[in-house]
């Protein structure tokens, strides 16, 4: 692309706008336009010795001269004539001379434009007419552009400023609905339609509000655009809307001076709400929205599309809180209550599955050792439910139960149960850095390990087993937590091994050999000399001439913790090792 001489360039534009000025001005032949006229002629003349035109143009906004746009030199008195006259260039050709210039004012200057604005092309015919060949104007180039991406980027333009004043939002809408008279092409209109659409969904509920409150001319009316708007709502625009509804409602009825302006704010707002819910989306809204609606009042009641499913399940629950907790162990309810529970938590109805949870466990307190079992069993059931939708109030709650019933539980199959589940808590817990409430489980835990503290062998062998096999769900997190080289995580970490004792021997082992960390190393060795003799002499029996040198030489530099162990011959066997 040839180079352009910008200094000439701008000294063009400055006389062209001159000129166009001066012709307004002055009379016809008046020296000072004739003057005027033939610097720019010069200027032209100059600037086409190198060249074979000059074209001076506008696109998406921008002026170019010679299909470059140089910001420097736009001028917005230039682009407005452009779009004024409804031409996308003006061409200056070589050998253009002050006789043809002086034609083209007049006809761009002319207090009459409407001949030039007759048909596509108008202007152009104008100057071929009076014999001007070497000035040409561009205006099919704009038409055939404002079929498509042209008028797509208009709308998608005039869209960026609806969410401001009311008057200019309708201007916009009428400017974007005028251009669009000019695209004859159906299909073409439909996609600026759902185009705009798709924007306008996006605007803030105040906005949307604004929207479809107003009425619209006549030509938008009829487009369709409210209906391809509504259409295009998507779920979580219209919860959006539908909380912002109900603060509104609740402000309106504060702050409404008289019962009269009260009443009719609210009209408004429900209409407001029967028009959203036109939308396909509001078909997939959790039935709680709803339920929000009808208690604050704005919804008068249900719309009769709502999946039957949703109300009914809660009709039905409502109808199993109504009945003694026993009653929930009938068959035909306790084999469904999981899945109620789920339904509750996908339609986020979380106070319902949690009144329903609660309910089941009232059945803990019971005599009957059949009862109780069948109860735990099915808790079980919802546990995992639960924690799939991560509804932690309602497991927190049931832990408090579990960890209560757990203390007195003397079956010894519902005490594994509970311990299952307890140890279960241990690890979620942990996994969401609460240390301090898996720490106050193990706590309670661990006083049934002892025989000071737990007479019955039965539930000391199963707290044992659940002891080690918790040990082994949680070494691959408590080893990450003490390389972290973080000293509140090693801390937190290091309280849960003074904890668990024996069964992180293989966890401490792990750290020693694996951290690359001196200090970290040092930690896990004075905590695994803490558990006992037995547990350093079983890890230094790991030490053999298979183990690689790495992990020798992070092994080797902690041994003086392991002080009171005689370990020399150990040393003397690894001397024997094939790498020096």
């Amino acid at each position: 692309m040839a180079q352009i001489n910008i200094e000439l360039a701008g000294k063009i534009l400055k006389l062209f706008r001159s000129v166009i000025s001066n012709y307004k001005i002055y009379p016809p032949g008046s020296q000072i336009v004739i003057n005027n006229l033939n610097s720019l002629h010069a200027e032209i003349a100059q600037y086409l010795q190198d060249r074979d035109t000059l074209t001076i143009s506008e696109s998406h906004r921008k002026m170019l001269i010679d299909d470059q746009e140089i910001k420097a030199l736009t001028d917005s008195f230039i682009l407005a004539l452009l779009a004024e006259l409804e031409i996308q260039s003006i061409t200056f050709k070589k050998g253009v001379n002050p006789s043809e210039l002086s034609v083209f004012m007049d006809l761009v200057t002319s207090k009459d434009k409407s001949k030039l604005k007759e048909t596509s092309g108008a202007l152009s015919e104008l100057l071929k007419s009076k014999n001007v060949n070497n000035i040409a104007v561009d205006a099919v180039k704009y038409v055939a552009v404002k079929e498509g991406e042209e008028v797509v980027n208009k709308i998608s333009a005039l869209v960026d400023t609806l969410q401001g004043d009311p008057v200019a939002f309708m201007g916009s809408l009428r400017e974007i609905y005028d251009s669009m008279d000019a695209v004859p092409d159906q299909k073409t209109k439909k996609g600026i339609t759902d185009s705009l659409a798709k924007k306008l969904a996006a605007l803030d509920p105040s906005n949307l509000k604004e929207f479809f409150d107003r009425p619209l001319p006549g030509k938008i009316e009829q487009s369709g655009l409210k209906e391809a708007v509504l259409s295009s709502l998507p779920k979580e625009k219209i919860r959006e809307i539908f909380d912002e509804i109900a603060l509104w409602y609740e402000d309106i009825k504060r702050t409404s001076k008289t019962e009269f302006e009260a009443l009719e704010q609210l009209t408004g707002l429900k209409s407001f709400l029967g028009k959203i819910l036109n939308s396909p989306s509001a078909r997939n809204i959790p039935f709680r929205f709803y339920e929000e609606l009808l208690h604050v009042g704005v919804l008068d009641e249900l719309p009769v599309w709502i999946k039957k499913e949703e109300p009914t399940l809660v009709l039905q629950v409502d109808k199993i809180l109504e009945k003694e907790s026993i009653a929930l162990l009938d068959p035909e309810i306790r084999d469904n209550l999981p899945r109620m529970v789920k339904q509750l938590c996908q339609s986020e109805l979380s106070e319902v599955a949690e009144k329903i949870t609660n309910k089941m466990a009232e059945n803990l307190k019971q005599p009957s050792m059949k009862i109780r079992s069948e109860t735990i069993r099915t808790l079980m059931q919802i546990y995992d439910v639960l924690v799939i939708f991560q509804k932690e109030k309602i497991l927190k709650n049931m832990e408090q139960t579990f960890l209560a019933v757990f203390q007195k539980e003397k079956n010894i199959e519902i005490y594994q149960d509970l311990v299952g589940l307890l140890a279960k808590r241990v690890v979620q817990h942990l996994l969401n850095n609460q240390v301090e409430e898996a720490v106050s489980i193990l706590k309670l835990i661990k006083q049934h390990l002892y025989s000071e503290t737990e007479g019955d062998k039965e539930r000391r062998d199963v707290t044992g087993q659940y002891f080690v096999r918790l040990a082994g769900e949680i070494s691959g997190l408590i080893i990450a937590e003490l390389k972290s080289g973080i000293e509140k995580r090693q801390k937190a970490a290091m309280e849960i091994v003074a904890l668990m004792e024996d069964t992180m021997a293989d966890t401490l082992a792990a750290v020693i050999r694996e951290s690359d960390d001196y200090r970290t190393r040092k930690i896990a060795a004075v905590a695994l000399r803490n558990i006992g003799e037995m547990a350093i002499k079983n890890f230094v029996k790991t030490l053999n001439i298979t183990t690689n040198t790495e992990t020798l030489k992070k092994i080797i530099n902690i041994f003086d913790e392991f002080g009171a162990i005689n370990i020399m011959d150990k040393l003397k066997e690894l001397l024997d090792y094939p790498d020096p």
